[in-house]
């Protein structure tokens, strides 16, 4: 996804289908929710810099 750009948040879909290794069904929307918030992270960190 765009998301630096856009600034919209990746569908968990989208996260779930770019991982090596899939995730069981039940354990999908953890996942998803901790990768989001890691690219989240990231892009917070790249626009505002390191401290």
């Amino acid at each position: 996804g765009n998301y630096l750009f856009t600034e919209k948040t990746p569908m968990r879909d989208e996260i779930i289908e770019i991982l090596e290794a899939r995730p069981s069904l039940r354990d999908r929307s953890t996942v998803a929710e901790r990768v989001i918030d890691k690219i989240k992270g990231f892009v917070e960190t790249f626009i505002d810099g390191v401290d």
